[in-house]
């Protein structure tokens, strides 16, 4: 019940995400390097009810802004790309894509323009996301811009 009474307050703290280093199947696979252990992720659910009649579904455009790491960019060791969080479209108990969701897969990058239609689908107003824990470095947050159709004024 707290959580929602700080939600969207700039002067209060957000949720404390733990890094996924652990072995939670015990595969031999660090959690964040494995797409699908016995971990639950953070969930967060962006919604967008608000501007929702004045979308266009096939011009909205979504962008997420936050220090991501790319799970297709992990070094060799399964060392994981810079960036301390990755935003899921599912759960880390459920086999995960780990292309961008642009591109078809479940991960939400940073710092991308994509077509809201790969998140709001089917009419959908409310998306569960889930968040995991890459590294123990602090994070300013994560910022949502959304472009409900083409002539809308774009964020800077």
């Amino acid at each position: 019940m707290e959580e929602r009474s700080i939600r969207n307050d700039p002067d209060k703290p957000g949720r404390l995400v733990a890094v996924d280093n652990g072995d939670s199947d015990h595969d031999g696979m660090a959690d964040y390097a494995d797409m699908k252990h016995l971990n639950k992720f953070v969930r967060m659910e962006l919604d967008i009810s608000k501007v929702a009649m004045a979308m266009d579904r096939n011009q909205a455009k979504v962008r997420f802004e936050y220090s991501g790491s790319d799970p297709l960019k992990m070094g060799p060791d399964n060392v994981p790309a810079a960036g301390v969080m990755r935003i899921w479209t599912k759960d880390g108990v459920v086999e995960r894509d780990r292309r961008s969701v642009a591109d078809g897969g479940d991960y939400v990058p940073g710092g991308v323009d994509m077509a809201a239609e790969r998140l709001f689908r089917d009419g959908a107003v409310n998306i569960p996301l889930h968040i995991e824990g890459i590294s123990p470095e602090y994070s300013s947050g994560i910022k949502v811009y959304f472009l409900p159709r083409v002539g809308y004024p774009a964020p800077e």
